[in-house]
């Protein structure tokens, strides 16, 4: 049964993936999302029969689209592809939690089962408690608030790459190669980010089968955004003087260096939302229209 076989393989596991389907697009895709993320890093998923069937050639095209995936194709067994995935060991994931443990954990397990070589760095901005799952576990003796809590963690993150996660987010299998590759790509593009269920502007609400296939190099919203960490220090960190509409500057800045940030295409995360101004109940409407004050003080040209 491949409930149970995948239910005693939750981690990346084996050295070399094999899959032969139907040879149809809906399943070998399936079979794809399913497995090729619980070959180990350095290891090799094979495929055959791409050449001779087109349902597997087009299945594989799709599978690796934005994903930093090596693809080895040759002509023996009707077309023999061989993907190695690239390893995502080099991503620090950086989440803050304010008094909201049962998602913050949920986040945590979901990062750690899907990317087990990924750094986990956890500021506790409220309630302090264990969490083994985690690399780094930072307990300021105040609230620093997000920004600086955020920043905090970033500093801490010892790998090229960090990734800052809203602790009521759930990561899915694919969703840090696809924000990392196009970043390897072009040096231009500092900031990626997925589309989500709920989030503000064109990354959102978009349930995960209808998320949009085309990048947005717009601001974005900082749900959950890659960089490298060596940019995110020279920019200087998130501004800690804003609560909300932080990503907005950050994003504006970037723009004044001649650099990118961008929706990327595929890649979607799954949101709760605001989980930790209802946590504290902190009133969120208020909360915003303060901060675009400020905001708007800060950017008097922006509209």
């Amino acid at each position: 049964d491949e409930a149970k076989i995948l239910g005693r393989c939750p981690h990346k596991e084996f050295d070399v993936i094999f899959i032969d389907t139907d040879h149809s697009l809906a399943r070998t895709k399936k079979e794809l999302e399913l497995w090729g993320w619980r070959v180990k890093p350095n290891g090799k998923i094979i495929l055959h029969d791409s050449e001779s069937f087109f349902g597997v050639k087009q299945a594989i095209g799709e599978y690796v689209a934005n994903k930093a995936i090596k693809v080895d194709e040759r002509k023996n067994c009707n077309g023999l592809t061989i993907l190695s995935p690239a390893t995502i060991s080099e991503v620090s994931a950086v989440i803050l939690d304010w008094n909201t443990k049962d998602r913050t954990l949920a986040c945590i397990d979901s990062v750690r089962k899907t990317y087990p070589t990924t750094e986990i760095v956890l500021v506790q901005n409220g309630e302090k408690f264990e969490c083994k799952q985690a690399d780094q576990v930072i307990q300021p003796e105040i609230n620093l608030g997000y920004a600086a809590g955020m920043n905090r963690g970033v500093l801490a993150a010892t790998k090229k790459y960090v990734c800052l996660l809203n602790s009521d987010t759930i990561v899915e299998p694919g969703l840090f190669e696809k924000l990392q590759a196009p970043l390897d790509a072009d040096p231009a593009l500092a900031v990626t980010a997925p589309y989500s269920n709920y989030a503000g502007g064109p990354q959102g609400n978009y349930k995960k089968e209808d998320c949009p296939k085309e990048n947005k190099d717009i601001p974005v919203v900082f749900v959950c955004v890659m960089m490298q960490k060596a940019l995110f220090m020279e920019m200087g960190g998130i501004n800690p003087r804003l609560t909300t509409f932080e990503d907005n500057d950050f994003c504006l800045r970037l723009i004044r260096r001649g650099l990118k940030s961008r929706a990327v295409g595929g890649a979607w995360i799954q949101h709760a939302g605001h989980e930790s101004f209802k946590a504290n109940k902190v009133d969120v409407w208020k909360t915003m229209m303060e901060n675009k004050a400020k905001f708007q003080k800060r950017w008097p040209r922006i509209k």
